[in-house]
């Protein structure tokens, strides 16, 4: 039976802390598309889709998208699960992997050994990440599971719920429910003291630093030389260590 893998990112330019931060652009090119880029770089993943909001403030995102040539769902600004799951019910996706528009520096070899790990598992684990317990960098998270997890989840959180804004979180939270499998980082990648997500303006500035250091020579630059970069520049890495990441209290309570 052939299984197909569709990566799915939830992105929208109506953030509050830094609105349209997607869309801003590093090497003349929208961290969007350095995201997505790195996505089709990955062997084992098949297609990608933009799951963003019916809201008008992103008929921007979509008439960008769709410039490209990339595969666009519009759903709830809200509800972000039923945005996902409606998504994934549009495009009849057998397989998820569920990727956030705000880490634009997914690493293609980690992608592939996440879901080269689930394939290899498939009667083991109703879920695969590397993210249940904080071991890599955040921004580096991957996450792939079959749509029909996110069917039973959908059903299980009731409508109205606020913590229906979060998607895979339902899943982590739920032992009870879902087999489950967390990829812990070899030593050199055990970095989560490293933050390449974009929430502030100096995040941007982090990301920034990364993209126009490495990608001249290759876009598809990897984890190891990305941390290898900031090693030697540790006082960009210091620049977003203060942030507050929303996040954590549901790592925490996971």
């Amino acid at each position: 039976m052939t299984r197909k893998v569709t990566a799915t990112i939830q992105a929208r330019l109506g953030s509050s802390r830094l609105p349209g931060k997607c869309l801003m652009k590093v090497l003349n090119k929208p961290l969007l598309q350095h995201q997505i880029e790195r996505i089709q770089a990955a062997r084992l993943v098949d297609s990608v889709v933009l799951a963003t909001t019916t809201s008008p403030s992103d008929d921007p995102l979509v008439s960008w998208a769709k410039e490209l040539g990339i595969s666009v769902f519009r759903g709830s600004e809200n509800d972000v699960l039923a945005r996902i799951c409606d998504c994934l019910r549009a495009h009849q996706v057998d397989i998820q992997l569920e990727m956030l528009g705000d880490s634009p520096l997914p690493c293609p070899h980690l992608i592939d050994e996440v879901v080269g790990y689930y394939f290899k598992h498939l009667d083991e684990y109703d879920f695969v990440s590397n993210d249940i317990l904080e071991t890599y960098p955040a921004g580096m998270e991957v996450k792939v599971y079959p749509a029909k997890v996110l069917y039973e989840v959908e059903q299980l959180v009731p409508l109205g719920d606020p913590l229906r804004e979060h998607v895979s979180y339902h899943i982590k939270s739920r032992p009870q429910n879902f087999r489950m499998k967390n990829l812990e980082a070899p030593t050199r990648f055990r970095r989560p003291d490293v933050f390449l997500e974009v929430d502030e303006p100096v995040d941007f500035d982090v990301i920034s630093n990364v993209i126009e250091n490495l990608g001249v020579k290759n876009p598809f630059f990897t984890l190891a030389q990305i941390l290898d970069f900031l090693d030697d520049h540790k006082s960009i890495t210091a620049q977003n260590q203060n942030v507050h990441r929303r996040w954590k209290q549901f790592q925490h309570e996971i």
